[in-house]
């Protein structure tokens, strides 16, 4: 297909593209370098097309165009050097672009050819330059809407050829040039510019028609050689400084039909000259000092459509003022607003006698729109106003007038009588074609109050009317103001105030300085979506919840208890001590549980691939050997059986570890050890005690390991498996199980063992195979972390759905606020306890000590009642040995760690609430706003200043240096944290080892994480915005840090982690919207409160959070479950030890062992 039959492209006789005109054809995107290949192109309109980027560098090789239009698209930039040698252009048009920087004069003025250019509407800026005048046939130059500065150049003024200069709305300034050498001037806009000095000079532009000068800073007398343009049509130069009498030869501008002289400095009265100016349709004379009358002439101005005489002092009765215009047949629009017109309305306001041929006739038979507001007109309204017929809006504001309104007036459309305070009804009613506009109100800023607007009964009628011509009846106080009939007084905030004349305070408020005479009303706490314990029901006088009392109902009266921010009665609660105990119990033994265990040795990374096994796997498997050493002394049978199971683990683990067996056979009895191999597993401690090898060379029967008493060799059965020199196999390899002495083979019943299994050693057995695979430092801690968290975010004073705030006091416990939750100080019997701040605050403090110490009780009975079961006594020696060794006084520190790590985020959350002080802004007192009873005074003492003390001490040296002192220890002891036997591993072992070696230090982030929460949460203002902007961030960072990094050795812990705080992030944000969406509601109705939509919307996403949560604790038990089970050939080999013992549990005559 033939290219130049294409749209928009002309050829010329060889096929060459000379023309490509494309306006308004929807393209997009950038100008592509190839354009410039067209050489021989001569006119280029890509105009209104949504064009993008800069123009192509080599712009200016299109050296035979002479029509470039651009305007319209969203071209960038500025224009290339390159376009200067275009030297064939003359037509040019780039406006209303986003190009910026300077004003490319250098390019312009390398265009000799150019005849027309126009620009602007765009961010150029910098100057005009002289060089400019050089374009001899340039005949339009526009440049508007730019940010063009400085003077304008006087070389300009000798361009002959033009016609239309456009350079508004920039910022030139400066003296303007004369303008006398542009004899072909036809248009000239300069308006909104800076420009100063007299009236532009261009009185050889005969052909002028049009002048626009308006919003610059010109002054002087205009020059009388306007009135010699015989063709001007336009003249427009308001918002100037143009001073002087308004020259009388005006009436030789025959041609003009818009003249604007507003807004300058005229005075003296209207020339009658104006009145000759016929062909005039707009005169705009206001807001000059013009005087005097209006001319008799105006009387010919036929043609005159809008009349603007206001901010005048004409002082002038309003006849006087209207006599010449009265009867104008096309005037539309009259401004008469601010002239000092005084007098009243008269009957040939209305009627004239001497209208047309000498027939009588109406008055402003046209208009349409008369405004005489601001003025001194007075009298009564004449009922024959409505003779104006044509009239739909009229203003007759801020005068006068006095009287009632006629009846008439209801034929116009929209009535303005406002700010005339002497119309009143005599007996304060509306006229009866009035009645207020449902919905549609008029405030009245300096009364406070708001008043209907009127309309007509048919509502064909806007009418504005002070409310003092009904004497304020309809009228109503704003919302925080209360009074009647227009005397409105302040309303504290949080206060209904209808308009009557008692203050009710709304729910969730508490009266400053006092109840009865309330300056300022308080926010107080509100719990959840529906109560508050502030005046809940909306009384009068006011009344705190049952239950509560002080200031902003803060308190429990006696009897009651606080349970989340509700005094609940203490006899509707359960044992609250009895359970308290029994939580401090089972938290307690379950510590003592997790972290009897002593770290595991370290294990180095792998140096083969043949199998990788957990920490947990190996350490369950080192246990597992010693016990079943312990517990069987199986027949060849049972061998096989043991066998079998040991080559489950490499047929079914997908660790394929090993399992070799090696037999030493002697006449008299039979050893057999069992060799589990796991590559990379370094030698553990085999007892359940932590007892090492050493130990158990040195037991009643010296048995060591691998050995047996009675045999002095052995013989390797697996001659394939144990080969000395498989490089496979590593002795260090290798978890050695005891030998277990076997009958001997000549016997037809194999003998058994001393003692069968009881159930408390197979107990054991469980307990710690459970111990070593579930019981996951890592995991308790960020469980811990978690809940203690998301707790505290429940604690803030959003408008929490109820069910949240139930889930709350599930996971409440994990701060350790038993106080609250079961209502601990209803136990105690003086009120001052009760409903002391510090008594309550050092209580708080209590409870991590008492922890600590029913722990330490429960751990020691515990290691006495082990003692006790143990039925051998030289091995209670041995364990009253290791129970005054240094093992017990590291599982105290190592304990005691841990309580240090679990109270630090509420201990931190109690201490940094001490210091959080709001103002009153009625005393100026400052009180505690987690107490809001408490005032922070020195002086005197009171319960502020009993714990402050405690939480300066306590801020120093717990929750700033516990952290700080642990950081340091784990540096300094960075290069013994992964040997085996150092007593640093012993203790702190549990606050590292969850992390990845690199990532020791990890546990002080964590620290710092919720030192930095606990200070956004409990020391900043509840109802700073900046703790909402804050926390959030906080947690996004934390949560991005553990995304980077994922410091846990397990992957599980690390998603686990990164679940909880996305949790933890959403459970705020969802705050934050439920905050907002109340916020909303009570803004656009305070009295009405949430709808039921908006109720149903708040529990739908109240539940969405609910069942957030909870399915993170739930992740946290599977991740308990699927860390036990997570190597199934362990439950495997347990089922194949239980059928062995099943066996083995009968003796031949049938008695059980």
């Amino acid at each position: 297909e033939d290219i130049c039959t294409w749209y928009g492209i002309s050829c010329d006789e060889e096929g060459v593209i000379t023309s490509l005109l494309l306006p308004h054809n929807g393209l997009a995107g950038t100008l592509p370098d190839s354009i410039c290949s067209l050489s021989s192109l001569s006119s280029l309109d890509l105009s209104e097309n949504l064009l993008a980027g800069v123009l192509p560098s080599c712009f200016g090789d299109l050296a035979n165009l002479t029509l470039l239009y651009l305007y319209f698209t969203r071209l960038e930039g500025n224009l290339p050097s390159s376009m200067r040698d275009m030297a064939n252009l003359q037509y040019v048009d780039i406006s209303q672009n986003l190009f910026s920087g300077p004003f490319p004069n250098e390019v312009v003025c390398g265009w000799s050819s150019l005849i027309e250019f126009a620009s602007g509407v765009d961010y150029i800026s910098g100057t005009l330059d002289p060089c400019l005048a050089g374009l001899t046939q340039l005949t339009s130059l526009s440049i508007e809407d730019s940010y063009i500065a400085g003077t304008f150049p006087d070389a300009i003024g000798t361009m002959t050829e033009l016609q239309y200069l456009w350079i508004d709305n920039n910022q030139l300034s400066g003296t303007f040039p004369s303008l006398d050498m542009l004899i072909s001037l036809q248009d000239m806009d300069l308006s909104n510019n800076n420009l100063e000095g007299t009236f532009p000079y261009f009185e050889s532009s005969t052909d002028v028609v049009r002048v626009v000068l308006e919003g610059n800073s010109f002054g002087g007398p205009l020059p009388e050689w306007l009135c010699a343009l015989p063709h001007l049509q336009v003249l427009r130069i308001a918002d100037n400084n143009f001073e002087g009498s308004i020259p009388s030869c005006f009436g030789n501008l025959s041609t003009v039909y818009d003249l604007d002289l507003s807004s300058n400095v005229f005075f003296g009265s209207i020339p009658s000259s104006v009145g000759d100016m016929l062909a005039l349709k707009y005169l705009h004379l206001g807001n000059n000092v013009l005087t005097g009358t209006l001319p008799p002439s105006f009387m010919q101005l036929s043609s005159l459509l809008w009349l603007d005489l206001s901010s005048n002092p004409f002082d002038l009765a309003i006849m006087d003022l209207c006599g010449p215009i009265l009867m104008l047949p096309s005037l539309s629009f009259l401004n008469l607003a601010n002239t000092s017109t005084q007098g009243s309305m008269v009957y040939d306001l209305f009627w004239n006698e001497n209208a047309g041929n000498g027939n009588p006739g109406y008055t402003f038979p046209n208009v349409v729109s008369l405004d005489l507001s601001h003025n001194n007109l007075s009298g009564s309204i004449m009922r024959i106003i409505t003779w104006w017929a044509r009239i739909a809006d009229i203003d007759l504001s801020h005068n006068n007038f006095s009287g009632e309104i006629p009846e008439s007036i209801r034929l116009f459309s929209n009535v303005d009588l406002t700010y005339n305070p002497s119309l009143s009804s005599k007996l304060g009613v509306l006229p009866s074609f009035l009645q207020p506009a449902v919905g549609n109100e008029i405030t009245n800023v300096t009364g406070h109050f708001h008043c209907p607007n009127l309309i007509s009964e048919n509502f064909d009628l806007s009418f504005q009317l002070d409310a003092s011509y009904y004497n304020y009846s309809l009228c109503t106080c704003e919302g925080s103001f209360y009074g009647q009939n227009g005397s409105c007084k302040a309303c504290p905030d949080g206060a209904d105030c209808p308009g009557g004349v008692g203050v009710v305070v709304r729910p969730g408020f508490y009266p400053s300085p006092s109840l009865s005479v309330p300056s300022a009303l308080l926010p107080c706490a509100q719990v959840g979506q529906a109560y508050t314990p502030c005046n809940p029901d909306r009384e009068y006088p006011y009344k705190c919840a049952t239950g509560h009392m002080g200031r902003k109902c803060s308190q429990c009266v006696s009897g009651f208890y606080s349970y989340s921010g509700v005094c609940t009665p203490c006899a509707s609660r359960q044992n609250g001590l009895a359970v308290f105990i029994l939580v401090v119990l089972v938290l307690g033994f379950t510590f003592v549980v997790v972290f009897r265990m002593r770290p595991a040795p370290y294990v180095p990374p792998a140096t083969n691939n043949k199998f990788q096994a957990s920490p947990s796997m190996k350490l369950f498997l080192q246990r597992t050997s010693k016990r079943l050493s312990v517990m069987l002394s199986p027949s060849s049978s049972s061998l096989s059986s043991a066998a079998a199971a040991a080559a489950a683990v490499d047929d079914n683990s997908s660790h394929h570890g090993t399992i070799e067996m090696q037999q030493q056979r002697q006449p008299v009895a039979t050893t057999t050890s069992v060799h589990l191999h796991a590559p990379n597993i370094s030698p553990l401690s085999l007892d359940d005690d932590e007892t090492s090898p050493a130990d158990m060379e040195h037991s009643q029967d010296g048995v060591g390991v691998g050995t047996h008493p009675y045999l002095p060799s052995s013989t390797n059965l697996n001659n394939n498996n144990n080969n000395s020199n498989n490089n496979d196999y590593n002795s260090d390899d290798h978890i050695i199980i005891p030998p277990v002495s076997l009958s001997p083979s000549s016997s037809s019943s194999p003998s058994l063992p001393s003692a069968s299994p009881s159930p408390v050693v197979v107990w054991r057995l469980v307990l710690s195979a459970l111990m070593s695979s579930s019981a996951h430092t890592g995991t308790i801690k960020i469980f811990f972390n978690y809940t203690q968290t998301v707790s505290s975010v429940f604690s803030i004073r959003f408008p929490w759905p109820q069910i949240l705030l139930s889930f709350t006091s599930g996971v409440n416990i994990t701060n350790l606020n038993f106080t609250s939750i079961f209502g601990f100080e209803c136990e105690f019997s003086t009120s001052s306890f009760r409903g002391g701040f510090s008594s309550m605050y050092y209580l708080y403090l209590l409870v991590p000590l008492v922890l600590l110490g029913v722990g330490v009780v429960v751990y020691i009975i515990g290691r006495f009642i082990r003692i006790f079961l143990v039925t051998n006594k030289k091995h209670n020696v041995h364990y009253l040995q290791r129970f005054t060794s240094w093992n017990l006084l590291n599982d105290f520190l190592r304990f005691e760690l841990f309580a240090l790590l679990l109270c630090y985020f509420p201990v931190a959350r109690l201490i940094m609430s001490s210091f959080n002080c709001e103002m009153d802004p009625v005393t100026n007192i400052k009180y505690m706003e987690a107490a809001p009873y408490v005032p922070c005074n020195l002086l005197p003492a009171g319960e502020w200043l009993s714990v402050l003390p405690a939480s300066v001490v306590l801020l120093v040296v717990y929750v700033v240096s516990f952290p700080t002192a642990l950081l340091v220890l784990l540096i300094r002891n960075r290069a013994s944290l992964t040997a085996t036997n150092s007593r640093i591993r012993e203790v702190v072992g549990f606050v590292y080892l969850p992390y990845k070696d690199n990532m020791y230090w990890f546990e002080f982030l964590i620290m710092l994480r919720s030192l930095l929460l606990s200070i956004f949460i409990s020391l900043l203002p509840q109802s700073s915005s900046i703790r909402n902007f804050l926390l959030p961030v906080c947690i996004f960072v934390f949560l991005m840090l553990q995304v980077k990094l994922r410091p846990y050795r397990d992957d599980l812990d690390n998603r686990l982690e990164e679940l909880s705080l996305s949790a933890i992030m959403m459970t705020f944000a969802a705050g934050m919207s439920f905050q907002a969406y109340s916020a909303a509601s009570s803004s656009s109705s305070p009295n009405i409160g949430l709808n039921d939509d908006q109720l149903q919307d708040i529990l739908s996403t109240g539940w969405l959070v609910l069942l957030l949560n909870v399915f993170v604790l739930f992740m946290f038990v599977l991740r308990v479950l699927v860390t036990f089970i997570r190597a199934p050939v362990l439950v495997k080999l347990f089922q194949k030890i239980k059928e062995t013992l099943t066996k083995t549990q009968q003796r031949p005559d049938g008695a059980k062992n």
